[in-house]
């Protein structure tokens, strides 16, 4: 009973820190108030550009959001990879000026652990074209956005902000530009060319893009712009020929269903990259060339996995259970022992029918299923309940003080190694809640002590 108590207080203790964490976070803090100048927020500062703080009427001129980010941080790419999202511009302007698509240019690639993230490090810059028409009155045109964006290194940290801009009215368009757009709209990916062809075969497990370019090529990058065409933190075999390079890479786990066309982005060396969309070959193989074993040696190995299954510690105790029971049921008749026998055998095999149902169920299916685990619903419920299955002591402290802007949780005798994980989650995460530089966690346990910062 006094256990049932703990665990009801650590349950009432969790919800209310759920309810301000999610508060704090449905609620995010716009900064800035649509004034020009840069602005500064966790680990990156915001500001919006222009080529000569100018615009002419009935002329094309850019302007630019600039996102400078602190040493090992990252935004992403229109698409982000196996985690994140791309900055995103909701501009307010005067009468008379127009704003085109927002543009990406070619990213990199972002290994964080076992995923892959495609963004910007140092500082990302993305043009837009700015158009005014012939009617555009004189003076200044105040431009405004509202600005969001996500910034990770180990964490991620999501930004709002609202910026300005004032451009002076003159009659004639000047040829002055920013270096830092110019470096920017240069680097964003061009329509393949006719020099430039790319043939993609595939295969159940790989992708091949054949390039030719008319010359040896050293280097090649590919960056999918859909779910699902690639395992994105897989490397990328590149091989150079005489004419161009082709460049290998694995196909997602997801599907056993070849794409019928891929596009993306292709990145050359010198600056060179190319978006494309281009039709899917199916690879033949060579007659007799197949790996797949025979069925019978399917089976054996099947049998042979079994056999190495049961001895493993997690099964192997199971076994002398299963013995206790079939001596107790020695003295029954031999037909009752057969039909106990038949039971437990089609138990098993329907058990296992169903998992390979499952599982066939979710690949099926692919990201749509099998990757929403790792959705912000799916995590907050989880993890209450991972934290009380870990939290067994029964005299067991919790302190949370979400209001003090040191912000310290302590949780004793808390699984050291559930500790570490822990501390990389949003469930201790309070970065909004309090300034960068004073998120402190403390972790402590009879038999494991550490003190863990987030800068």
């Amino acid at each position: 009973m006094r256990r049932m108590r703990k665990s009801l207080l650590l349950a009432s203790a969790m919800a209310a820190f759920y309810a301000l964490h999610s508060a704090a976070h449905g609620q995010l803090r716009e900064l800035g108030i649509g004034a020009p100048g840069p602005l500064k927020a966790p680990h990156v500062t915001a500001e919006l550009i222009s080529d000569s703080g100018t615009i002419a009427p009935g002329t094309t001129s850019r302007v630019a959001l600039s996102l400078t980010l602190e040493p090992g941080w990252h935004v992403y790419w229109l698409y982000a990879g196996d985690a994140g999202e791309p900055p995103m511009v909701m501009w307010s302007l005067p009468q008379g000026v127009a704003v085109g698509p927002m543009p990406y240019s070619v990213p990199s690639r972002l290994p964080v652990g076992p995923l892959m993230d495609y963004g910007y490090l140092g500082t990302a810059v993305f043009p837009f074209n700015l158009t005014a028409s012939q009617n555009l009155r004189p003076g200044y045109a105040k431009l405004t956005a509202h600005v969001q964006w996500l910034v990770c290194r180990e964490i991620c940290l999501p930004g709002k902000a609202y910026l300005g801009l004032n451009l002076r009215m003159v009659q004639k368009a000047t040829d002055e530009t920013n270096s830092v757009i110019s470096a920017a709209a240069s680097a964003e990916p061009v329509r393949l060319p006719s020099s430039v062809t790319i043939r993609v075969s595939a295969n159940p497990s790989h992708l091949t893009l054949s390039i030719a370019t008319g010359k040896r090529e050293d280097i090649a990058e590919y960056y999918p712009l859909d779910d699902n065409s690639i395992r994105n933190a897989a490397e990328q075999l590149a091989v150079p020929t005489p004419a161009g390079i082709k460049l290998v890479v694995e196909r997602p786990d997801v599907s056993d269903q070849l794409p019928t066309r891929l596009r993306g982005v292709l990145k050359l060396s010198g600056g060179r990259s190319y978006t494309f969309d281009v039709p899917v070959e199916a690879f033949a193989a060579p007659a007799g060339s197949g790996s797949e074993p025979g069925f019978i040696i399917a089976v054996l190995l099947a049998f042979a996995g079994g056999v190495i299954l049961n001895l493993m510690p997690c099964v192997f105790p199971v076994l002398f259970l299963k013995g206790l029971a079939l001596i107790g049921s020695s003295g029954e008749s031999k037909a009752r022992q057969r039909r106990h026998g038949l039971a437990y055998t089609v138990g098993v095999l329907c058990s296992f029918w169903v998992i390979v149902g499952l599982l066939l169920a979710l690949r099926a299916v692919g990201k749509q299923a099998g990757l929403k685990l790792n959705s912000r619903l799916i995590c907050r419920t989880g993890e209450p309940l991972y934290f009380l299955m870990v939290h067994d002591c029964p005299t067991q402290k919790l302190q949370i003080n979400v209001l003090d802007p040191a912000a310290s949780v302590c949780l004793v005798d808390l699984n050291p190694i559930w500790a570490s994980t822990l501390i990389r989650s949003e469930l201790l995460n309070l970065a909004y809640l309090q300034p960068a530089n004073e998120r402190k966690h403390f972790f402590s346990s009879r038999r494991h002590c550490q003190r863990l910062t987030l800068e």
